[in-house]
């Protein structure tokens, strides 16, 4: 495809992306043939819905001018894009950072953009939802394996990036941030750290060299966006077991999930051996989850915490990871139960129930772990909310 730059590309280019800025959106879709798609708030609406009586399809030749322009303010020659591999590339604008993909679809080219906020301002509203034994964890955490998941775009990269700003802001490390685009805003105003990133396909040949190389360097931290195959695993365990704190990224809703996402990467006869070395090495999981707020707009974030102690560990190389959600939810001192911060949510009247339980790993857990909540609460307000036939809402 010819993504040459027409006269036009620019001023449309801006347009839609600063529509999806002006107006919130996190994603915008793109597709030749097809109207403009935003997800805002979490909720998936097409441009029309922000934009009244701006209705329109997008040509072909207007999305090649759209990517080419895209590609130009990223530094990439448009030209050597293999559409089918689905290139992607980030790029700032206006402050914001976003990470886009190229690919095909029946109808031509498709873009996706996904914005990430600045994290160089003391307002942006990640800051003050991620709770404060998170921060905690990250400063007693200087060794192993530290994960920080969500589902896909719901937030776990911009979670990282703070956590990121947090130790380099806290204590002096050498830090090496393994990316095949850049996508963590940094606050290099007050690093106290020696932090290198590394381009996967340039710097590093892929994820699981680029975590040899840090090794060999001695860096203290080593950031891993992504794990796209079980030799990238391999050499976070190894890397783990020789001392070095490193941060991964994972697509689960919580944990136990997570934990499961590892093992699913090792083939079955391996897998045994993997329950131990996570029980071993694994020091801490972040989840979070993000939901509409039924309060104002925007979105709820809850997060859990799972800190490793000695019955996690245990539940793990036993292969009980379902019990790992009980133990998660009674260490009240060192963990955070994802089903406790969504039910602190749904009290104060800001998620909405069905949603809620249309969306957590366990929901038979969610509803049974509410029922207690209900029974605690009877007569107390313990979070915002005294009606107790809201429990009933959920079976």
């Amino acid at each position: 495809m010819n993504f040459a730059v027409k006269d036009h590309s620019k001023a449309f280019f801006e347009h839609l992306v600063d529509g999806q800025i002006d107006h919130g959106a996190d994603d915008l879709w793109l597709a030749a043939g097809h109207p403009p798609w935003l997800r805002r708030h979490g909720q998936t609406i097409p441009w029309e819905a922000v934009e009244p009586g701006f209705s329109f399809n997008i040509t072909q030749k207007e999305l090649e001018g759209v990517i080419g322009y895209a590609a130009q303010i990223a530094h990439l020659d448009s030209d050597v894009f293999n559409v089918e591999d689905g290139p992607g590339f980030s790029f700032r604008y206006r402050g914001f950072i976003f990470r886009g993909c190229v690919s095909t679809q029946a109808g031509g080219a498709m873009l996706s953009l996904r914005k990430f906020s600045p994290l160089d301002s003391d307002t942006h509203p990640a800051k003050d939802s991620i709770p404060t034994k998170i921060f905690d964890c990250c400063d007693e955490i200087h060794r192993g394996i530290l994960a920080v998941t969500s589902p896909t775009g719901e937030g776990k990269s911009t979670t990282l990036a703070l956590l990121l700003n947090h130790i380099i802001g806290t204590r002096p490390v050498c830090m090496t941030i393994l990316e095949r685009f850049a996508e963590y805003d940094l606050a290099t105003d007050k690093v106290n750290a020696f932090c290198v990133r590394k381009r996967i396909g340039i710097d590093a040949m892929s994820y699981a060299n680029g975590i040899r190389i840090a090794s060999r360097e001695g860096t203290d931290v080593i950031v891993v966006s992504e794990i796209d195959d079980v030799a990238t695993l391999r050499a976070i365990f190894s890397a783990a077991a020789k001392g070095h704190l490193v941060l991964l990224m994972l697509n689960a809703r919580d944990g136990c999930e997570a934990l499961c996402e590892i093992e699913s990467f090792y083939p079955t006869s391996e897998r045994s051996i993997v329950r131990e070395t996570m029980a071993r090495h694994v020091q801490a999981i972040i989840s979070q989850m993000a939901f509409p707020n039924l309060a104002s707009e925007g979105l709820v974030h809850c997060f859990s915490l799972l800190k490793m102690n000695a019955q996690i560990r245990a539940h793990i190389s036993a292969d009980k990871f379902p019990e790992i959600r009980s133990s998660v939810g009674t260490d009240h001192m060192h963990c955070i139960s994802m089903e406790e911060s969504i039910i602190r949510q749904i009290n104060a009247r800001r998620i909405n129930i069905e949603t809620a339980l249309s969306k957590v790993p366990d929901p038979d857990y969610l509803r049974n772990r509410w029922d207690f909540s209900a029974l605690e609460r009877r007569g107390t307000d313990g979070y915002g909310a005294t009606d107790s036939g809201i429990a009933g809402d959920l079976h």
